[in-house]
């Protein structure tokens, strides 16, 4: 709360005259009240940079920005309505590290932020692929990055994404960018 409130403060000093406000606390939680907050402006653009601690991130927290614009255009209006654009960190490498290789260290606590990132167990196909051998760590990675575009065009209806992937600088990925938008223009 101190840290948010700091935060507001130097923003508020910095850019002086925006309406600034900083919601303190998980996302997965302030997320629905910010949404509510601006619900008079949803007609405008409207841009979302999700950086999780870790696997922290909940599958309805992004439908819940995916969905907050819906209804802006008049009805029977001929223009197409946007959803918030959303670059997302998402934790390939991480899933790979918390979701152990050896079935029995994997924990109920694990398994229930995977299920909560990706919004159902989907994940767990990749997994159970992964730990018997038929497909490489490098292929699993790149199927969870696989699966959360899927999900986010799919369930959510984006018409494009992209994922890009980062790496430290002895080349190792640390994590993918995955970047959801319906815009032609957020895609170019």
């Amino acid at each position: 709360e101190t840290r948010a409130r700091e935060l507001e403060q130097r923003l508020h000093e910095d850019y002086p005259g925006r309406d600034i406000k900083v919601y303190p606390g998980d996302s997965n939680t302030t997320i629905p009240q910010a949404l509510e907050d601006l619900r008079p402006l949803k007609w405008a653009p409207t841009f979302a940079f999700l950086d999780p601690d870790g696997m922290e991130l909940g599958w309805s927290t992004i439908t819940a920005l995916a969905e907050h614009k819906h209804g802006y255009r008049a009805p029977g209006s001929n223009k197409p309505e946007y959803k918030v654009e959303i670059w997302m960190l998402f934790p390939s490498a991480g899933l790979m590290r918390t979701l152990a290789l050896d079935e029995a260290k994997l924990s109920q606590a694990d398994e229930a932020k995977a299920t909560r990132l990706f919004g159902s167990d989907d994940w767990r196909a990749i997994y159970d692929a992964r730990t018997k051998g038929e497909i490489t760590p490098t292929e699993a990675r790149e199927e969870y990055v696989n699966l959360m575009r899927w999900r986010l065009e799919h369930d959510l209806g984006y018409r494009f994404t992209h994922a890009f992937e980062l790496k430290n600088t002895i080349g190792s990925p640390v994590y993918h960018m995955i970047s959801a938008t319906d815009n032609d223009a957020g895609t170019r």
